[in-house]
């Protein structure tokens, strides 16, 4: 199946948790949802500025993140958003859902990890103002990961573990680093050699964290024990694929 999009160009593509549903984003700021058997489409949205990433959550939200770093968050059921976030701030460089899809974590040109809490109160603070019947919860405002332990320099990419205890980040100086997400704290910040760490992935069983760079580098990482002392963590050995095949 090919699909068009005239004068617009693809920026962004995503399957849902069940791999029925697919969604394609442009640069006009619009977002399309299709069947992926049929390619039929099943909804459409207007995010305004383009969109540079789209994510599905386990229960077939959807979120939108444009050019100017407006997230937006989605559903299948209402023409507009649930909720937008970061509008106004930094740019974001990429976004995930937590696997339960409670969770909404980002990465910032200024450094900042952001994670909202979608279903979770006690993680966000929220309006004391009195809220009609069947009102659309709000996010809140984000937990600053880095309230503690800054990141100097911009994220670029960001992965939840997939029990959802922890958030990977790599930045453009060549660390990576990773948080606690029960918390916040920061357990660690390991550096590459002078790379950009441009893609970050853990394995499906958690034991393992992939990193690759903008010098062509895979690094692949124990991080098994993560929440070991961090002598335990420093002691973690990496493997390094260099110029990982195309």
């Amino acid at each position: 199946k090919a699909f068009s999009i005239p004068d617009a160009g693809v920026n962004a593509v995503a399957f849902n948790v069940k791999g029925d549903l697919f969604a394609l984003a442009d640069g006009k700021g619009h977002a399309g949802i299709y069947q992926a058997d049929q390619g039929d489409l099943v909804k459409k949205f207007d995010g305004g500025s383009p969109i540079e990433i789209v994510r599905f959550s386990a229960t077939n939200e959807f979120l939108t993140v444009d050019d100017k770093g407006a997230c937006a968050v989605w559903d299948l059921n209402h023409d507009t958003p649930l909720q937008r976030m970061n509008e106004g701030g930094a740019l974001v460089n990429d976004a995930e859902f937590s696997p339960d899809g409670n969770s909404i974590a980002a990465t910032t040109a200024d450094g900042k990890l952001l994670l909202w809490a979608t279903q979770n109160p006690i993680q966000c603070q929220t309006s004391t103002e009195e809220k009609p019947p069947n009102a659309t919860p709000s996010l809140g405002p984000p937990l600053d990961l880095n309230s503690t332990s800054p990141v100097p320099h911009g994220l670029l990419t960001v992965d939840f573990s997939p029990d959802g205890k922890f958030i990977a980040a790599g930045t453009d100086d060549g660390a990576v680093c990773i948080w606690d997400c029960s918390n916040g704290k920061q357990l660690l910040r390991r550096f590459c050699i002078e790379e950009r760490v441009t893609a970050l992935h853990y394995s499906p069983d958690g034991q393992l964290l992939a990193y690759g760079t903008d010098a062509g580098n895979l690094y692949l990482w124990d991080v098994e024990k993560i929440n070991k002392s961090s002598a335990e963590v420093a002691a973690l050995v990496s493997k390094v694929i260099s110029n990982p095949p195309v």
